[in-house]
């Protein structure tokens, strides 16, 4: 596998907090790669510049053989960078399957087949012309998944999507992130370690802005580091 994502040095405070302190990350095209680490540890700053939301001070994004750092995150996402955010962005008084239609509208015109074929690959075909606000919040999270598909991202980074669901959807939002990472990079940045164990191929766990560990599920679980720093204070 080649990388599809680097960093390189990246790093941004805020005050005299390093939020991101010069980190080198590398993420390979075709993999699920899992974020990890406590609260505070810079997890959704890391990925806020990857995305484009915030610029770093230092360091570089390279994806996909380009150089991103200061290019704007429409542009990240044009280049074929995904993403959806922790907290659910979604139109809540449009129809779900109009919700869909404008993010594929943004680059192209879409067809009402292509977007019943979009919201059938999440589940949500029976849902299609319902307002989004009527939406269980697990349902809507997975509108906001089937949005960042319908752009056909080469990597599609994931702020904890499964904050929300039900204990009973998880097993159908892990089988649906297999079969999505069939054809995109997964970057899954989660607190809920039974779905980082059942679908990463790496992990990197931060800590206070710094990298403590990178590994697979098994060395990351065996990390007497990462036991102290993280999973230990797990259930």
């Amino acid at each position: 596998m080649s990388a599809l994502l680097e960093t390189r040095g990246l790093s941004i405070s805020f005050g005299a907090l390093k939020a991101v302190d010069n980190i080198d990350f590398s993420l390979q095209s075709g993999e699920i790669h899992a974020l990890i680490g406590p609260n505070g540890a810079g997890k959704t700053s890391f990925v806020n510049l990857l995305s484009g939301r915030l610029m770093a001070e230092s360091g570089e994004v390279l994806f996909d053989g380009r150089n991103l750092t200061r290019q704007p995150a429409y542009r990240r996402v044009r280049a074929g960078l995904g993403y959806t955010f922790q907290v659910t962005s979604i139109f809540a008084q449009l129809t779900v399957q109009d919700n869909v239609r404008l993010a594929l509208e943004r680059e192209r015109s879409a067809s009402a087949a292509e977007i019943l074929s979009l919201l059938k690959s999440t589940g949500l075909e029976a849902h299609a012309f319902m307002p989004a606000r009527d939406l269980a919040y697990g349902h809507q999270r997975l509108l906001e998944l089937t949005m960042g598909l319908a752009l056909r991202p080469k990597l599609l980074m994931l702020d904890e999507p499964t904050q929300g669901l039900a204990d009973s959807e998880i097993e159908g939002f892990i089988a649906l992130i297999r079969e999505v990472s069939k054809t995109t990079t997964i970057l899954l940045i989660e607190h809920n370690m039974q779905v980082v164990m059942a679908l990463a191929d790496r992990i990197t766990v931060l800590e206070r802005g710094r990298i403590l560990a990178q590994g697979s599920p098994a060395e990351i679980r065996a990390s007497e580091a990462v036991q102290a720093a993280y999973l230990g204070s797990k259930s």
